[in-house]
């Protein structure tokens, strides 16, 4: 009999890489805490969000190259945002970092799972896959913003 009542998330439904959570938390950071159109410290950012900082210059390296930061250097560089965080969403932050995310591949890893070979997941899987595709087409940094409360920075 199983007593273990807590919920078990196997690593293949993990939605983000820990270079697209770390990402989505720096740009949180720079949005809301840094002033517009001031350059944010990555050291800063490093340090507040326990970030390993040459990995996080790694991650905001993409990010700028994305267009969705821009970054200075010097005694009075860091990074900002290029754009209002209305203008940024959440698709464009997980392609920046990992531009082979997909909700297409099979959840399982099969290399041919569709609607005519599936997998053991593939019709349970479904509408979960839409409605995370819907989230991250709609959602900006704005709206991520305002729940900033709800996630540790």
């Amino acid at each position: 009999m199983i007593t273990d009542k807590r919920v078990f998330y196997p690593k293949i439904l993990m939605i983000f890489t820990k270079s697209t959570k770390y990402a989505l938390r720096a740009l949180i950071f720079i949005a809301g805490r840094c002033e517009e159109n001031e350059n944010c410290s990555i050291r800063d950012v490093a340090g507040t969000l326990d970030i390993p900082f040459h990995f996080l210059t790694k991650i905001l390296q993409k990010l700028t190259e994305a267009g969705l930061l821009v970054s200075t250097k010097g005694t009075n560089g860091g990074v900002r945002l290029s754009r209002s965080p209305d203008a940024i969403i959440l698709n464009e932050i997980i392609l920046a970092i990992d531009s082979e995310y997909s909700t297409h591949e099979c959840v399982l890893g099969f290399p041919t799972c569709d609607d005519k070979n599936p997998c053991a997941l593939h019709s349970i899987w479904q509408e979960p896959k839409e409605s995370l595709e819907r989230i991250v087409m709609k959602t900006t940094l704005s709206a991520l913003l305002k729940n900033k409360e709800l996630i540790k920075l």
